[in-house]
């Protein structure tokens, strides 16, 4: 074999070989792309916020043990969590109502769901009803109502009522079902 057959044949050995060791290269250097859309954003323990209303007072603060936040669908998942909703009248008084659950969720200055064990109750004096329970509760932000389609048991100083199709007003105290409602009335002892 002369010399020139002998550097062409050589010289496509080499291709053949760089060619496959460049192709094979990229097969280690490609960098596998994970779908991330479904992971939090942030985990945090013991968390704690407070919202203000446009005049600089508190209007809702949110505890929780935990918190999980998925920034993409703007929200928040809780793990025992207390809202507590500040109204304020135009008296000068401020009515407090407490919101808490075994679980929960929050849509950014939408809504709020609670779930497991729920209890509403009142956080200042001469309230009408003791505590509100129920399995699951909607906080809407915009209309101030926490609303239930399940059974929800009202406990007032005298008297135990439930229902369903439950709608509580926080701005004006003003609680109703529209739904099987039932009332247990006590009569009050005279003290002598």
């Amino acid at each position: 074999m002369s010399v020139t057959k002998k550097s062409i044949l050589i010289a496509i050995l080499f291709a053949v070989i760089s060619s496959t060791i460049y192709f094979y290269s990229l097969t280690l250097k490609k960098e596998e792309v994970k779908d991330m859309s479904g992971m939090p954003t942030f985990i945090a323990t013991d968390t704690n916020g407070t919202l203000f209303d446009k005049s600089g007072k508190v209007s809702r603060t949110m505890l929780a043990s935990r918190t999980e936040f998925y920034e993409p669908r703007n929200l928040l998942i809780f793990d025992d969590p207390l809202i507590t909703a500040y109204n304020h009248k135009e008296s000068g008084k401020t009515n407090i109502w407490h919101l808490k659950g075994q679980k929960g969720r929050m849509v950014t200055n939408d809504h709020a769901v609670v779930n497991g064990d729920v209890v509403i109750y009142p956080g200042f004096k001469d309230a009408i009803i003791d505590k509100a329970t129920a399995d699951n509760l909607v906080y809407n932000f915009t209309t101030e109502e926490v609303t239930s389609k399940d059974l929800v048991t009202i406990y007032g100083h005298v008297f135990k009522t439930e229902g369903t199709h439950f709608k509580f007003n926080l701005s004006n105290n003003v609680m109703n079902y529209k739904g099987k409602p039932h009332a247990t009335y006590y009569p009050k002892s005279k003290k002598d």
